[in-house]
């Protein structure tokens, strides 16, 4: 509320490092007694993380100051204790309900993928090992490469929502328009770059060059999977977190369907399960995007779009040839360092000339952007 994300992110630094310190000190010195008693004593590591994790925050709630720290008055209507609270638990469940949609959409991967493939004819060792693939390599690159909207649809639900409560519609829609223009930035270039280095990159973490196509395929939902995040963060923000709920419901459904049906396909195969998963991603972030066309007026800037999308794709198209051409002369991983780096200058030296990047943006990027300013 008081927009300040310093705070959160060092509980959870803090929450990770006392769970992972626990949880390996504890299997070590119980290991003696067998294995469910180190089993167990691991597990304690996410209870002693969590609370550390919360006495992190009340420090930092009671060092907070008696005003708001942007020094701004408030002049719109008042709650009551009692009010507040009730909007919180309020909020909190639709919220919560919007994590667990997260493993449950996994838990049903888990039962329908594998039989649906059994049933494409593929015997079940290659089952296995298809479904890895997927849910193992394939969905953590994903995550990994949305880092950064993650990170913004944290931070954008106290800044839309200290607009909607001052009734600041034009501050909405700017707050709403900058976030996406971020999202962007920094979905639709590594798009691009996840599809035309999959290879390179399985290898090179996962030592598994077969699960080229199904992170070919599931590249498409780094730019899904980030307007889905942005796009429930700022409808939180609008005091409305019961919507993308139900539209995660709805997308769920649709990917159940595909899953079931494109899976069974024995020459699209593990390739039916990703490009269920693009659907379902992406089913719910135009949904999103929808209500929120409906609340603040904005949809999606389709000039800023297009300049994102040509610049992103001549890039794969250059990074493509570099790559191959370097194939017998590099290393693989000096090649696929190279390639990288090339691969976003690019993006960025093709943003300028399309007028898509201008000076306040390369004001903003971290490290370069005091030589904008």
């Amino acid at each position: 509320g008081y927009e300040m994300m310093t705070p959160t992110a060092v509980s959870q630094i803090v929450e990770q490092l006392l769970r992972v310190i626990v949880m390996l000190g504890a299997a070590a010195i119980l290991l003696p007694y067998g294995l469910p008693a180190a089993a167990g004593g691991a597990s304690l590591g996410a209870g002693v993380g969590a609370f550390g994790a919360f006495l992190v925050l009340l420090y930092y709630y009671y060092k907070l100051p008696k005003a708001s720290s942007t020094g701004e008055s408030y002049d719109g209507p008042r709650e009551s204790a009692k009010e507040i609270l009730s909007r919180l638990l309020t909020l909190s469940i639709p919220i919560s309900l919007a994590s667990i949609m997260l493993p449950l959409t996994a838990n049903l991967d888990l039962l329908i993928v594998p039989r649906r493939l059994l049933d494409a004819g593929f015997p079940m060792n290659e089952v296995t090992e298809l479904f890895g693939y997927l849910t193992g390599m394939a969905v953590p690159l994903i995550n990994l490469a949305t880092i950064i909207t993650a990170a913004l649809a944290t931070s954008i639900v106290p800044a839309i929502s200290h607009a909607f409560a001052k009734r600041d519609h034009q501050g909405i829609y700017e707050r709403t328009s900058g976030s996406m223009r971020l999202t962007f930035m920094a979905t639709v270039p590594f798009t691009v770059l996840l599809y035309v280095l999959a290879a390179p990159t399985v290898t090179l973490i996962y030592n598994a060059p077969k699960a080229e196509l199904a992170t070919q395929i599931t590249a498409f939902s780094i730019f899904f999977l980030g307007v889905h995040q942005v796009t429930t963060g700022i409808l939180q923000g609008l005091n409305k977190p019961r919507i993308p709920v139900i539209n995660m419901g709805i997308a769920l459904v649709i990917k159940v369907i595909m899953n079931w049906t494109l899976t069974a396909i024995p020459w699209l195969g593990i390739g039916g399960a990703a490009w269920a998963t693009v659907a379902d991603i992406g089913f719910a972030a135009l949904l999103n995007l929808i209500y929120i066309k409906k609340y603040t007026g904005y949809f999606l800037d389709i000039s800023l779009l297009w300049k994102n999308v040509v610049s992103a794709g001549v890039m794969g198209i250059l990074i493509f040839m570099s790559y191959h051409y370097l194939t017998d002369i590099l290393p693989m991983w000096v090649n696929f360092i190279l390639t990288g780096i090339e691969g976003l200058l690019l993006y960025v030296i093709i943003m300028v000339l399309l007028k898509g990047l201008n000076k306040n943006d390369g004001a903003s990027m971290p490290l370069i952007g005091r030589f904008f300013r």
